[in-house]
């Protein structure tokens, strides 16, 4: 189905050409923008409001109260939009406790509970966030998995389907955060096996991790750790050269646990076999043959286990990747048309 350029708008608060969700949705049926680089946001959203656009896509919490009150136009202004709200995570209790945080928890809480009772089409990242929803509000987003496949695939293999090109080292992608990169984590690694490499690509977000940084910057200058800074999630060729990629989150969240990171289709689709946290749930239980716990994977490391890298089935991977892909662009074309 086509909605024409403009008949969907996709409206997020961070940086949409740096989302790999949102660029797979602005594929599967086009439209626009309105991001926290465009000029004037709050303008735009409600020049959006008056437009002609048809379906309107709101994405993660953070754009909550721009969706409340596309609610309320609709309603003042008698509109037949359709609404989506992608729920790129949960709205969860605070970590660190503070008035102002607990209060941002409470409204959010309540935003969602409108979001559930208001006829708005909700989506999600995964199953398992999908069922917490359910839990607290009584209605099922559907599932629309972030299946990415910008990695040219086009690698030699033998007729088994598994991969013969000789790779080598560990890739981290994405944000670089305490709970993505745990530092106990990585020396772990180097002590296991001291000259191996591992590149970690993006950077370091803005607030409270200045002391991290420097930890970090320090780990690298004692060990063979590379800082390769940011990537662009159009062009992920780089990860080619790689045997495993890091996916091991150091989190009790529920956004970790029921998490499936785009990272980790890209990883797949590149044919990275991916070293997980147990807490990753989903992911052991879609992907778990092409995926290695870490504590497995100190074990490779330090040669006391043979690693299944090679003994992949990729082609029977990539068969079942591309049926969650055709069914979730199915799943998201049929919300934005019901």
């Amino acid at each position: 189905m086509g909605f024409g350029n403009r008949g969907v708008v996709h409206i997020y608060r961070g940086d949409a050409a740096a989302s790999s969700r949102i660029q797979m949705q602005l594929g599967w049926c086009g439209g626009y923008v309105i991001d926290a680089k465009v000029a004037g946001f709050l303008k735009r959203v409600v020049d959006a409001l008056f437009g002609t656009e048809r379906v309107l896509v709101f994405h993660g919490q953070s754009t909550l109260p721009y969706l409340i009150l596309a609610i309320l136009f609709r309603f003042v202004f008698r509109r037949e939009w359709r609404i989506v709200y992608d729920m790129h995570d949960l709205n969860e209790p605070p970590l660190k406790r503070s008035v102002r945080a607990v209060l941002r928890y409470r409204l959010f809480y309540f935003f969602e509970y409108l979001v559930s009772r208001l006829g708005i089409q909700v989506i999600t990242v995964a199953k398992g966030l999908a069922r917490i929803f359910f839990l607290r509000f009584g209605v099922s987003p559907q599932v629309v998995y972030n299946v990415a496949f910008e990695v040219d695939r086009d690698r030699g293999r033998g007729s088994d389907g598994l991969v013969v090109d000789d790779r080598a080292g560990v890739v981290y992608f994405g944000l670089i955060k305490p709970d993505r990169i745990p530092l106990e984590w990585v020396s772990e690694v180097f002590r296991a096996q001291k000259d191996g490499a591992f590149d970690v690509y993006g950077r370091v977000p803005k607030g409270d991790f200045a002391a991290y940084s420097t930890e970090l910057e320090r780990l690298a200058s004692q060990t063979s750790l590379r800082l390769c800074g940011p990537y662009k999630p159009d062009a992920m060729g780089f990860l080619e050269k790689y045997r495993y990629s890091w996916l091991c989150f150091e989190s009790d969240r529920l956004n970790i646990r029921y998490c499936m990171p785009n990272k980790l289709f890209q990883s797949l689709s590149a044919g990275l076999c991916c070293v997980i946290s147990d807490r990753l749930v989903e992911a052991r239980t879609l992907f778990g043959d092409a995926c290695v716990s870490y504590r497995d994977f100190l074990r490779i490391c330090a040669g006391e286990l043979e690693s299944p890298a090679d003994k992949i089935d990729w082609k029977d991977v990539e068969a079942r990747m591309q049926k969650v892909a055709e069914r979730s662009r199915a799943v998201f074309l049929e919300v934005c048309s019901a």
